[in-house]
Formats: C-alpha cells, structure tokens, sequence
C-alpha cells in the first residue's frame, strides 16, 4: 500500500512500524507520528516481492555489502558489560 499510494518502497520490518503507526492514528489521528526506515528494501528483496511483485534493485553501496562475511560477537545480557564493549570498540 505505501508503495502504491506513494511510491516510496520500504522494507518489512518498516512496513510492519507504518502499519501500526496507522492502527494507532486510526483510534487517536491528533496524536503525532513518526516512523523511522529500519533498512532498505532492497535488503529484504524476497519478502518485497512477495509484498509487491517485484524485487528491489540493490544501490551499489548496498550490494557491496550483502555478501559480505557477517561478524559479531555474543555479548551477556548485562548492561555494564555491553557499555564496556563498545567503549572498547569507540575510536575517540
């Protein structure tokens, strides 16, 4: 329906903030609304087109990446220890 209304195409898990982000401002529409892109749409190309008909061409910054080794590291569900690790990881 975004698509359709607006042309602008976005992904899943945005589509999934606009939707409630309507289902909200249909019980109150004087309450003020913003939704935030979670991702291109071009990330989600199946779902997209099964959403749509289509799949989304990939801008080059984003192709570059998809296949790229992904890297992460488990981390406790403790906030001081997370906190820890990212200033481990800030360059100043």
């Amino acid at each position: 329906a975004c698509y359709e209304e607006t042309g602008i195409m976005i992904d899943p898990h945005t589509a999934v903030g606009l939707y409630a982000a309507m289902q909200s401002m249909e019980t109150d529409p004087a309450v003020p609304m913003v939704i935030l892109a979670c991702a291109h749409s071009a990330k989600f190309p199946d779902a997209v087109k099964q959403a749509t008909g289509f799949a989304p061409p990939a801008p080059t910054r984003l192709s570059s990446v998809l296949y790229k080794a992904e890297h992460y590291t488990p981390l406790p569900n403790d906030l001081e220890k997370v906190k820890d690790f990212i200033k481990t990881k800030v360059r100043n």
